[in-house]
Formats: C-alpha cells, structure tokens, sequence
C-alpha cells in the first residue's frame, strides 16, 4: 500500500546525483579498501565525475601517485547510491581478455563519449598502454588498445606511434 495520495505500486522519482555526491557514494565503497587509496590531500588531484546518463555518473578516484604516473580506480554510481566497481577489459597479446581494477592517467571526452586510459611504463613516456573506451549506460566497450614494450634504446613517440593491438587487423 502505498503512503496517502501516492498510487500503489508506483515508485517515488530518485532525484538525479550531483557530480560531488557520486564521487562521495565511490569513495564510500568497500572495494577500495584493497587499493590502499591514499587521502586526497597527500595526492593533490581531485576526483573526477562524469554523468553519462540520465541516471548513472561515471567517477575517477585517484588512489596513489606512482614513479610517472597516478593510479585510480573507477566506478558506475546511480542515483539511488548504487556503486559499482568497474574493471577495464583489454586483450592481451596471446588472445585472452585481461582485466585491470586500476587506471593510469583517466580522462573522458563528453563530446566524443570517448575514455582514455593511459600507463606509462616508465618516465620517458616512450613505452606503456592505451585503452580507448566507448563510454555507455551500462559501462566500458573496448574500443582500442595500443602498447608498446620499453626497450633498451629509447625511441621517440607517444601513445600515437605505438602498436595497436585491438582491434586486430587481419
């Protein structure tokens, strides 16, 4: 039965997340206990969120600064409070699908609904992994992913110039 004046059955309307209140949801969740996600102000880079539908906000968490780079973590937060974890997929060389909890250097393009993660293997920025998503309701679609192996002998480029791995070209 529902409450006096409300139709029964009908379920109130969730109103719609601030971007600040969906980061406050993800940093609640009890997956990044594992992260040993360093408190924000030591890291001095602020969460990012993104609302990629009417009623989900996509939230980069940054969680440690390593040797190059930050590493964070990404969620799916609904307006109910909702969180999910959200692990990137990629394929490795060999065929399998790999899966990643941490992201490298995040950003996302509302525009194009194009994420990018990037992770730099080492601080000449010459070798690491790229992934491209398309960003979605429901999560990530693999879109492309680029790495390239360090070497002893540096050479010149970025993410651009590296080998794509997906999709393949036959």
């Amino acid at each position: 039965c529902g409450a006096a004046g409300d139709p029964v059955g009908e379920q109130p309307e969730v109103e719609a997340l601030r971007p600040e209140d969906a980061i406050g949801f993800a940093t609640m969740d009890p997956s990044r206990e594992d992260d040993e996600c360093m408190p924000e102000e030591e890291i001095a880079v602020d969460a990012q969120a993104w609302r990629i539908s009417e009623t989900r906000t996509l939230v980069w968490l940054p969680c440690q600064r390593g040797a190059y780079q930050l590493v964070g973590a990404l969620f799916l937060v609904g307006d109910d409070g909702e969180t999910e974890r959200l692990a990137l997929p990629y394929p490795h060389a060999a065929g399998d699908m790999l899966s990643e909890l941490s992201t490298g250097e995040f950003t996302y393009d509302t525009s194009t609904r194009i994420a990018e993660d990037l992770i730099r293997y080492r601080g000449l920025g010459d070798c690491g992994r790229r992934l491209r998503y398309r960003v979605g309701a429901v999560g990530l679609t693999l879109v492309e992913h680029r790495e390239k192996a360090c070497a002893e002998n540096p050479t010149e480029g970025g993410p651009e110039s590296w080998p794509v791995l997906f999709p393949r070209s036959e």
